[in-house]
């Protein structure tokens, strides 16, 4: 596929961050939003991976939800995952909303999904795993979030071969913006015959 320079938008505020990178012809697309506090402010994490989006294609998005605090708002979470000619034949499409309640401690989400598809397939061939755990404690710098996504395709191929991990950590400290909580992302893909996560990473932090 062509890889085209794109533009982002100015920076509306400070502590917002965006990082584009291209490994081969895989795009990975990662975009943080801070706001004036962990309670007003929006994450959208965004990952694209794949010889070209039609056929591997995985999908991260979160999107935090507006209200008083994170107990009250929604998280909602979609993974999308297909492969082959398009994400019709082989789609996993998973949808969160966490319920009402007095906290996130009394909320505890665990997600895990696993889908092999076509002949001959199995978990390690065409495998996407989403999990996500709510920590404890009374706000976000006591709460740590962690996501990892797993995908796996292709003939004879497992997580090793064509892997894309995405981990997300909310980090401690006081204060009111992303700057002393640290957001540590990750990315590691690799590709083609005999290829590892050693030979093709990217670690952005």
């Amino acid at each position: 596929i062509s890889l085209r320079p794109i533009l982002l938008p100015a920076a509306p505020r400070s502590g917002w961050i965006n990082v584009m990178t291209y490994l081969d012809q895989r795009a990975v697309i990662l975009q943080v939003h801070s706001g004036s506090d962990l309670d007003q402010r929006a994450v959208v994490l965004q990952v694209h991976s794949g010889s070209d989006l039609d056929q591997r294609a995985v999908i991260l998005q979160v999107h935090s939800g507006s209200g008083s605090d994170l107990d009250q708002r929604a998280v909602i979470l979609q993974v999308h995952s297909g492969s082959g000619s398009d994400l019709d034949q082989r789609a996993v499409i998973l949808q969160v909303h966490s319920g009402s309640g007095s906290d996130l401690d009394q909320r505890a989400v665990v997600l895990q999904v696993h889908s092999g598809s076509g002949s001959g397939s199995d978990l390690d061939q065409w495998a996407v795993v989403l999990q996500v755990y709510s920590g404890s404690g009374s706000d976000l710098d006591q709460r740590a979030v962690v996501l990892q996504v797993h995908s796996g395709s292709g003939s004879g191929s497992d997580l090793d071969q064509r892997a894309v991990v995405l981990q997300v950590h909310s980090g401690s400290g006081s204060g009111s913006d992303l700057d002393q909580r640290a957001v540590v992302l990750q990315v590691h893909s690799g590709s083609g015959s005999g290829s590892d996560l050693d030979q093709r990473a990217v670690v952005l932090q």
